[in-house]
């Protein structure tokens, strides 16, 4: 049985772990891994992008996302029930130097309305808001509707960018195929 609570819990089958004793393999830090390869060059053909990074874990890719994103001092807004507040232990803080503006919303999301009164105003006494995180597992089989968080004006005139939970990217990949408009030029992390 596969169990698909959390990537740390699921277990190969035999059948997997046959196929990664067969999978060529190579030294990654030297781009040599032609597995490592492939797999990156299809995540960068899939998301429309020149390059893509293989990281193995979801906490990685989303520390990578606000690492790239933010300057230390700056802050993210993040719902309170997100897994970048539950279970990476401050890594936000320690690594990317940002402070975390928690936002209590509905079942796991958070409403256009609360994102926009939580972006910080544009003075120099005040923190910067940096970057909006989304995550998918805290949605709880709800969407967002990412037109309603830019439906007041473009996050960029703040200074905003917008990070969708760096572990679900495929599912943004699979809303763009539907809806190209919908994803190009708000998420830059994709």
């Amino acid at each position: 049985m596969i169990d698909l609570r959390s990537d740390t819990v699921t277990k190969p089958t035999d059948e997997m772990r046959k196929v990664m004793a067969r999978a060529d393999v190579g030294d990654d830090v030297y781009g040599e891994d032609p597995t490592v390869n492939r797999l990156q060059d299809m995540a960068a053909n899939m998301l429309g992008k020149r390059f893509a990074l293989f990281v193995p874990s979801g906490t990685m890719a989303n520390q990578l996302a606000i690492r790239s994103q933010t300057q230390p001092g700056q802050e993210i807004i993040v719902e309170s029930t997100s897994h970048i507040v539950r279970y990476e232990q401050g890594a936000a803080g320690a690594l990317a130097g940002v402070q975390l503006h928690w936002i209590y919303g509905e079942r796991g999301v958070m409403s256009a309305e609360q994102v926009e009164a939580a972006i910080r105003p544009n003075d120099s006494h005040s923190v910067t808001t940096a970057l909006i995180c989304l995550e998918k597992h805290t949605q709880r089989r709800r969407r967002y509707d990412l037109s309603a968080l830019y439906h007041r004006e473009n996050p960029h005139d703040r200074r905003t960018s917008q990070d969708p939970d760096a572990s679900r990217r495929s599912t943004a990949v699979q809303r763009r195929r539907r809806d190209d408009a919908a994803a190009d030029g708000l998420c830059p992390a994709l």
